[in-house]
């Protein structure tokens, strides 16, 4: 595959990745228009505050599309710099916030005991783990449940995301990740997507030299792992 195939193919994904922060500012001013927030001042303000933070994201997304059309390769893709593991999954179940009420999942989130620090893009890495949230809620039923932790120790630096959904079937684990591959369900699909959301996870994870996997669980569920190499 050719670098400017890659490079076509990153602001493809990139751009079905401007969904969210759109989903999250509809869904705030939704509900701002649906509740007497007057009457609730607090909440009133986080709301706006997570559709004014979800807008200057969507701000920066379209700015990376822009830039990324002008270059001529696939290898100036990514801004990498030193981020903490702990504060980019704080800062995507932020962003998250609204989709987990709406769904009353249960989330439960294990930092590392230090900060964890890898090189990496955090506006891309936060959409990875923000997709890996997102697909969790879709697919977890009526009871999500959601477990996100940081593993960081030797030269271990691991972000895993758990739920209690269905699997994936064995049968499609070398498919997951590629582009536009959705898990079927007889002759249609029960959760609406693009199938892009995981094989954007898989093009971040390799740019930054690191790796996305999965596994089924005995009890139930999946998990994800993001594994980076040391800064």
């Amino acid at each position: 595959i050719t670098l400017n195939s890659l490079r076509n193919d990153f602001i493809a994904n990139i751009s079905h990745e401007l969904k969210t922060p759109v989903s999250t500012v509809k869904l705030a001013l939704e509900s701002l228009q649906k509740f007497d927030l007057k009457q609730d001042p607090k909440k009133s303000e986080e709301y706006l505050l997570m559709a004014s933070r979800e807008t200057d994201r969507l701000e920066e997304l379209v700015a990376r599309v822009l830039q990324h059309q002008a270059l001529e390769a696939a290898d100036d893709l990514l801004t990498k710099e030193d981020c903490d593991l702990n504060l980019l999954m704080a800062s995507a179940l932020k962003a998250m916030a609204l989709p987990i009420r709406e769904k009353q999942a249960e989330v439960e989130m294990k930092k590392s005991p230090a900060a964890c620090m890898v090189r990496a893009d955090p506006v891309y890495l936060e959409g990875v783990i923000i997709n890996l949230i997102d697909n969790s809620l879709k697919y977890a039923g009526s009871s999500p449940r959601i477990q996100l932790s940081v593993r960081c120790h030797g030269g271990l630096k691991q972000l895993v995301v758990k739920d209690n959904g269905p699997g994936i079937p064995e049968e499609f684990k070398t498919q997951v990740f590629l582009k536009f591959f959705r898990i079927p369900s007889g002759d249609k699909h029960n959760v609406k997507g693009y199938g892009l959301g995981l094989n954007f996870a898989a093009q971040v994870m390799a740019q930054l030299g690191g790796s996305i996997s999965f596994q089924n669980l005995s009890e139930g569920g999946c998990k994800f792992v993001l594994e980076f190499p040391n800064p």
